[in-house]
């Protein structure tokens, strides 16, 4: 039956399908002869696709959701396609809008540009009621306070429209301009940005992608969703293609018209008339309020004459108000005149460093560039007198706000004239009349509407000094920044040719210059012209000069001789340091101070020449080089500092001093050719002699320190010395070779025509020379300091202990005479102990390190200080990028319709440049050396001070070392942009394999780290782990140092203490118990015995009375009787003397109480056998028995 059916079902599927292919052949004839039947010349095109739409999208979407039995995970594929195309129509939308804006103002450029030149015009020739001065009839003085008023409100009125129209932040005339400006460098960098969008590249890619057929195993529902969000991309560019075309050719015919150019210079019109009509506003706003103030204080001062007499001290306070008023209202002008002024230097220090930057980025870093930015430099303000005046301004601004909270409040005290005209009376203690009742109602009428103008006019006085300090802040600003811009830039640029054969005519015509005889002569007869004043001070000067001079040999011995008495081993002050350091000083500071006179004296004298003022500059920098060198030069003087006082090596000293002799005075003139030639205006003659001069000296500055500082024979050899196997070796020839390389390079430099990079750096190398120097002489005198110090406890412990010993010998002395029956004992000779002598060695590490630490943190703050101006030119460096990194940080978003800014957490890709590799470098270095010398500085400095145990001071430091070093690397690694994120992978993969292959040494770190924290054990401690005992010296990363009573040092694992059995001696109590056995002979008193053991105890100083000592009689011994005493000690410190001690009394009192300690016995008894047992015996034993 189902069979049947099937074929049944069959035969009407094959007639009803002939059935449609009948009607289909039908159809298709009917359509070949309407089209045969059409006209050959309009062929019909095929209809376009409509355009991909929101809607569209939307309804394909619906389709999707609403589709049963989908796969999940295809259906959130599909859905995330359509929500892509969604956003690309958005952008694709927006793109559109922004191309038909750009369409728009590209089809009114004509217009516009006309519009803007009417303007222009107008603005040139404007309204009489603008050009004019609003002084006309109304700026006459009002005779009444009430015209005064009025005047001054409408005024201030105009003034705050015209600033609003000014400074208004969305639409005032300045900011406008500066948008404009702005807006001329954004479109100089637009084709660039459009360029590298490469949005045409992108669409291209994209219709390439479109055509291509989809894969054959993709759903259609997924191809669709595909094709979607592709077609949507397209549109997207396309869109952002057409507008950036449109953007582009807009830019270009607004250039052409020169649209942009109107523009600005309309506003820059309008922003001069309007700030010109604001000032006038000013200045007749202030003279309206001097005047009403004035006027208020005429009529305050005719009201005190007229007051009845018990009114007179009322009325004067009114007075006293008005002053204040007048001082106030002229502060108020002042202030304002002052914030104008400060308005101006920022806009055109502004203008200049918008037409700087502009300039470079058309020119580049030309030589002429350089010139002008050297010329820009020299004028830029010193931002730090801005900030000084800000800081001495919130004082008065303080003041000025309390003083305006203290007269409103007696304001608020007025508004009830009634009440107050009766608190007035019962002030006074007079009675009251109609008379004086009025007179006091006026009087405090006054005082209320002064009180509101004092309160108004200080509230506008504090709003001004505000607005001042916002003004100066704004100055600071753009000053730090044009500074550090031109610094970036200034030292990278030549600022002359390379020096050559040319530049000889120009050296010998700087020469004759110099030592031209007439003008020295002019010179000498300007210097010795004196006034009468200056007489006095000449002579003065002058006979100084001399004493100086003559007594220079017994200055010289004064400082031998100081140094002889501080080199003896007993000397205990520090005097003759003190005073050899002050000679040292005023011998070396003789020569140059003369040279400083002369430079000042030169300098002071009116109307001096080109040729004066570089003498003078010229004199002034020889003596700041000659100082330091001589200096140095007396210190290494025969029996100066360096040898008697410091205890550097001779050959150091010889050396140094040796080579300063020749290198002085060939330095000197070549130092002051070179600074006189930079204090005189022809360049050329800078170029020439100038850098001449300055290569000479660079180059003998490289020989002296070749000669110095050889690393085989020279000052770095004593330097290392005793550290031959050290890292001081190595590191003697880096040092050397910065040495040398920084005076070549230098020298190179200026060869090659940066000369003002040259002497830029040079100025702050004598710094860094001159820091170096005074920190070497305090880093030695506190040395020595120490070393005296040292010295002195070391004799004064000497001293008590020849003291005691002295004491002991009388003592023993008397007992010998006691025992020999004599009355006067015979003291016992004297034994002479020498007083020790100490060496710098001694002294106390601790307080070296504390030292070392502290100067090498003055050196690296006066280096900064130095330094600190050059290191923006190292920005430069930034242009080279090493790698790139990626790295996750907030961004922030400005929706360009509704102007919300929202954040987000993005991968950002940044570069790494040679500047942040250095400096993480740099970082990771300051690391290493924080770590070494902070946690001690810690301890010794901060920890020794509080309740706390040598071992929790050691955790302490150890902790501090190690976060110290954690926190270096991090940030170090976080400069280069290795964060978290990059690195805990590899954090991970280490520790996996780290794990297997150094488990035990991993092991052991963690154990360290446990001991620190739960301290089983601690620095000091008396421990025994295994068969060893000793005290806990070190606890390290890895493993722990104990010092066994050998002194002897055991490494032992950190592991060990952990994991195995400890015995700590002095963990919670440092109390030990002290067991000693004595035996006694049998017979001796047992009662006696026991006494004399606990009085031997009681008299040792060590012996702890709580718990006290314990003798007993323990058993019957094979020879004695045995007794135990026990004693407990508060420390093991003196164990092993009281055990010495104890034992030593012991013996004395039972051989004086004849008690006898026995040892042990055995008694032989030998008995005699008969005569014939012991024949027998013999018999029986003979060999030859038979």
């Amino acid at each position: 039956m189902d069979l049947r059916n099937c074929l049944s079902q069959r035969i009407l599927l094959r007639g009803y399908g002939r059935r449609c292919c009948m009607w289909l052949a039908v159809l298709f004839c009917l359509n070949a002869t309407a089209w045969g039947q059409a006209d050959p010349a309009t062929p019909v095109e095929p209809k376009k696709p409509p355009a991909l739409t929101a809607e569209m999208v939307d309804t394909r979407l619906k389709e999707v959701e609403g589709t049963e039995g989908l796969d999940e995970a295809l259906k959130a594929k599909i859905v995330e396609f359509y929500n892509q195309a969604k956003k690309s129509l958005a952008a694709a939308k927006s793109w559109g809008e922004k191309q038909q804006a750009y369409q728009q103002k590209l089809d009114t450029v004509d217009q516009r540009l006309k519009e803007t030149q009417e303007k222009l015009e107008l603005a040139k020739n404007p309204p009489k009621e603008i050009t004019e001065s609003p002084k006309g009839d109304d700026t006459k003085m009002p005779a009444s306070l009430e015209e005064a008023a009025e005047k001054l409100s409408r005024f201030e009125t105009m003034l705050s429209s015209e600033q609003q129209l000014l400074d208004d932040p969305q639409t005032g005339f300045r900011k406008l301009l500066a948008d404009i400006k702005v807006e001329g460098a954004r479109r100089e960098a637009r084709p660039a940005e459009i360029a590298a969008s490469n949005a045409q590249q992108q669409l291209e890619k994209l219709r390439e992608q479109l055509k291509a057929p989809p894969k054959a195993d993709d759903s259609p529902l997924l191809a669709l969703a595909q094709k979607t969000a592709l077609e949507a991309r397209a549109m997207e560019f396309d869109q952002q293609v057409q507008a950036e075309r449109t953007e582009v050719a807009l830019y270009k015919a607004e250039e052409n018209a020169g649209l942009l150019r109107v523009r600005r210079d309309l506003l820059s019109l309008q922003v001069s008339q309007s700030e010109k009509i604001v000032k006038l506003l000013q200045e007749d706003v202030n003279k309206l309020r001097q005047h009403q103030a004035k006027l208020r204080a005429r009529q305050i001062r005719a009201d005190v004459i007229s007051a009845a007499p018990e009114l007179k001290e009322f009325a004067e306070e009114n007075a006293r108000l008005a002053e204040k008023n007048i001082k106030i209202t002229n502060e108020l002008q002042s202030v304002e005149k002052e914030t104008q002024v400060v308005q101006t230097k920022y806009k055109e220090l502004d203008s200049e460093f918008l037409d700087i930057k502009s300039m470079i980025n058309t020119i580049g870093q030309s030589d002429a560039i350089g010139q002008l930015l050297r010329s820009q430099r020299a004028t830029i303000p010193n931002a730090s007198h801005y900030e000084q005046h800000i800081n001495e301004r919130q004082e008065q601004i303080s003041t000025l706000s309390f003083e305006s909270f203290q007269y409103e409040k007696d304001r608020d005290e007025l508004v009830d004239i009634d009440a107050a005209t009766t608190r007035v009376f019962k002030e006074l203690k007079t009675a009251s009349s109609p008379e004086l009742e009025t007179t006091v109602h006026e009087l405090l009428e006054s005082r209320k509407t002064v009180l509101d103008e004092l309160t108004s006019n200080s509230t506008k006085l504090n709003g001004a000094l505000l607005a001042l300090n916002l003004k100066e802040a704004e100055m600071m600003t753009v000053t730090d920044a044009y500074a550090k811009y031109i610094d970036e830039r200034v030292l990278w640029i030549r600022s002359t040719e390379a020096l050559g054969p040319s530049a000889m005519a120009d050296a010998m015509d700087a020469l004759k210059w110099v030592f031209n005889p007439s003008q020295w002569m002019e010179l000498l007869s300007s210097f010795v012209s004196w006034k009468p004043e200056d007489l006095l001070e000449i002579g003065l000067s002058t006979f100084l000069f001399l004493v100086l001079i003559y007594y220079r040999r017994r200055l010289r011995d004064g400082i031998a001789t100081a140094g002889e008495e501080a080199a003896r081993g007993n000397c205990r002050v520090f005097r003759p340091t003190l005073q050899a350091s002050v000679l040292t000083v005023i011998v070396a500071a003789i020569w140059p101070s003369i040279l400083w006179y002369f430079s000042w004296r030169i300098s002071a004298q009116p109307n001096s020449t080109v040729f004066a003022t570089a003498i003078s500059q010229g004199l002034a920098a020889t003596a700041a080089v000659y100082l330091p060198l001589e200096v140095i030069r007396q210190c290494c003087a025969s029996k100066g500092l360096a040898e008697m006082h410091f205890y550097w090596a001779n050959a150091t000293v010889r050396t140094i001093r040796t080579h300063l002799r020749w290198a002085t005075p060939l330095s000197l003139p070549l130092m002051f050719l070179a600074a006189t030639m930079s204090a005189q205006p022809n360049e050329q003659w800078q170029a020439s002699l100038g850098r001449a001069s300055v290569v000479c000296w660079l180059i003998l500055l490289a020989v002296f320190m070749q000669r110095v500082l050889r690393p085989h024979t020279g000052v770095l050899k004593e330097v290392v010395r005793g550290n031959d196997d050290g890292w001081r070796v190595q590191l003697r020839y880096l040092v050397f070779g910065l040495c040398m390389l920084v005076p070549v390079g230098m020298g190179l430099l200026a060869l090659m025509g940066y000369y003002y990079t040259v002497m830029h750096l040079g100025t702050r190398l004598r710094d860094t020379v001159w820091l170096s120097i005074v920190l070497l002489l305090v880093h030695a005198m506190l040395t020595r300091l120490l070393l005296i110090h040292r010295r002195a406890l070391a004799m004064e412990r000497a001293r008590a202990k020849r003291e005691r010993e002295r004491e002991e010998q009388a003592a023993a002395a008397a007992a010998a005479a006691a025992a020999a029956g004599t009355e006067e004992p015979v003291a016992a000779p004297l034994q002479i102990v020498e007083e020790p002598v100490m060496d710098l060695a001694a002294s106390s590490s601790q307080a070296q390190k504390l030292l070392r630490t502290a100067i090498v943190i003055v050196s690296l703050a006066g280096m900064w200080l130095i330094w600190a101006d050059v290191v923006p030119a190292l920005g430069v460096l930034n242009k080279y990028t090493l790698w790139n990194t990626t790295v996750t940080e907030m961004v922030e978003h400005t929706d360009s319709e509704t102007g919300k800014i929202t954040s987000s957490l993005e991968s950002v890709v940044k570069p790494v440049t040679i500047v942040q590799f250095a400096l993480a470098v740099l970082v990771g270095i300051l690391a290493v050396v924080a770590a070494q010398n902070i946690p001690g500085l810690i301890e010794m400095s901060l920890l020794r001070g509080l309740p706390f145990e040598p071992g929790f001071r050691y955790a302490i430091a150890s902790l501090a070392r190690y976060v110290i070093l954690v926190v270096g690397l991090a940030v170090s690694l976080g400069i280069v942009g290795i964060g978290w994120a990059q690195m805990q992978w590899l954090f991970a993969a280490a520790s996996l394999g780290l794990g297997f292959g150094l488990q035990e040494i991993f092991a052991n770190f963690i154990s360290g780290i446990i001991i620190l924290f739960e301290r089983p054990i601690r620095v000091g401690d008396v421990i025994t782990i295994g068969d060893v005992s000793g005290k806990v010296s070190k606890i390290r990363m890895r493993a722990t140092t104990i010092t066994n009573w050998d002194r002897k040092e055991l490494i032992v694992p950190n592991k060990e203490f952990i994991t195995g059995r400890l015995l700590n001696w002095t963990l919670t109590d440092q109390v030990n118990r002290l067991v000693i056995e004595v035996g006694v002979a049998y017979g001796s008193d047992t009662m006696l015995a026991r006494d004399l053991l606990l009085a031997a105890a009681e008299a040792n100083e060590f012996v702890l009375t709580d718990p006290g000592p314990l003798a007993t009689f323990e058993g019957f011994g094979d020879s004695t009787l045995n007794y135990v005493l026990r004693v407990y000690l508060p420390d093991l410190d003196n164990r092993l003397g009281v055990i010495h001690a104890l034992h030593t009394d012991i013996d004395r009192r039972f051989r004086e109480a004849n008690i006898e300690i026995a040892f042990p016995q055995q008694d032989i008894h030998v008995r005699t056998l008969p005569a014939n047992i012991i024949g027998s015996k013999e018999e029986s034993s003979s060999p030859y028995s038979t």
